[in-house]
């Protein structure tokens, strides 16, 4: 029988490995630099779904029509999702001409309320690609025509972009941003290497043809997330060269970290709810993998007072998890202009090892949660 001393050092070698995989990833993955001029200016559609977002859409829009691409060659297509505050009167009372809102009008209660919100406004599009965000986001002035040029340049059917967290005010909020900059650069390393897994649909642009060619959600609308990574995985099972992660300063989308811990385990119950339907065996395993190794570091922790070797596997584990992940927290902050926070590392050190286990085995077998303010399963 295979001992638990062999066990548990596998386990620590198969996340050094993960954590080493996407390391040698995300210094692949070239900066993407814009040429000079654009052979062409394909029509985009900015398709934005929201659901109260009186507080933000008027940054979002103002940051959109002050973009260095062309603006006759951009639509912005709102769908609100039954909003009941002032989000509609702000988007009206802005005029701008080429913004359409589209109401998302529903029969019934569903799960998916924001995969069909963008599908709805993939219909109504007419553009040749399409570029989703969220309602409570800031972009950049060189936003889309980077996306574009990228596009261009590499014919991708469906790209993944950056996404920020931005104005951090407190400890929470920084802990926060360096584990979902390590999210974000993990998602690239493995687009670069061939096995894309996962994406943020604050940033996220596809073709309209390629989104029709899927059939867009059609077999995966029964979760209630995944309007971005499940389709990213759907597109990539048919176009494994087709999918590509924008690596540029200028594509950043930044938007806000939670404030409460309840939304936060709320948002990322919700991220764990897909994680059992993704396509990829490989991806899955990486999932399992992630997940066993720390869960191995909190059943060592109370061995360790009686077990020499125990206590010494628990010892050689931290060291190397926290030099491994240091590198990839430093890579992907310096990216992102972040490295003020490195400090607060530690914090996420301690943290995350809980983290990873209680939302896993929540994630997994939580059948509802509360996502705005609805509860979907």
């Amino acid at each position: 029988m295979i001992s638990l001393q062999v066990i548990l050092y596998l386990l620590l070698f198969s996340y050094l490995y993960i954590i080493g995989y996407y390391i040698v990833g995300w210094n692949k993955l070239a900066t993407f630099n814009p040429s000079d001029s654009m052979p062409r200016h394909p029509s985009v559609s900015i398709i934005i779904p929201v659901r109260n977002e009186e507080l933000h859409i008027a940054n979002l829009l103002n940051d959109i029509q002050a973009q260095t691409y062309p603006a006759e060659y951009i639509e912005i297509i709102v769908v609100d999702d039954s909003s009941t505050d002032n989000t509609i009167n702000i988007i009206q009372s802005l005029n701008f001409p080429n913004v359409k809102v589209v109401p998302l009008i529903l029969d019934e209660a569903i799960n998916s309320y924001k995969k069909e919100a963008i599908a709805k406004g993939v219909a109504s599009s007419t553009a040749e690609l399409i570029i989703t965000t969220d309602g409570d986001c800031r972009v950049g002035p060189e936003w889309i025509s980077t996306i574009v040029d990228f596009y261009i340049q590499h014919n991708f059917q469906l790209i993944s972009a950056p996404v920020s967290f931005h104005n951090e005010s407190y400890w929470f909020e920084k802990i926060q941003t360096i584990e979902f900059q390590f999210l974000i650069g993990a998602a690239a390393a493995c687009i670069e290497n061939g096995m894309p897994n996962t994406c943020n649909g604050a940033n996220l642009a596809y073709t309209r043809d390629v989104f029709n060619r899927v059939n867009g959600y059609d077999g995966i609308k029964d979760l209630a997330s995944g309007d971005d990574e499940m389709l990213l995985q759907k597109i990539g099972s048919i176009y494994p060269n087709g999918i590509g992660f924008l690596k540029s300063e200028k594509a950043i989308v930044s938007t806000f970290a939670k404030y409460h811990l309840k939304d936060f385990i709320q948002q990322r119950i919700r991220w764990a709810s897909k994680t059992s339907k993704y396509f990829n065996w490989r991806v899955m395993l990486m999932v399992v993998l992630i997940f066993l190794f720390n869960l191995s570091i909190l059943i060592a922790i109370p061995f360790a007072f009686y077990f020499d070797s125990i206590k010494y596997y628990l010892e050689i584990a931290l060291v190397f998890k926290m030099l491994f992940d240091g590198v990839f927290f430093y890579l992907t902050l310096s990216f992102f202009d972040k490295k003020k926070l490195l400090p607060y590392s530690i914090l996420v050190e301690f943290f995350y090892t809980f983290y990873v286990v209680f939302i896993g085995l929540i994630g997994s077998s939580r059948t509802s949660y509360i996502w705005k303010n609805r509860k979907v399963r």
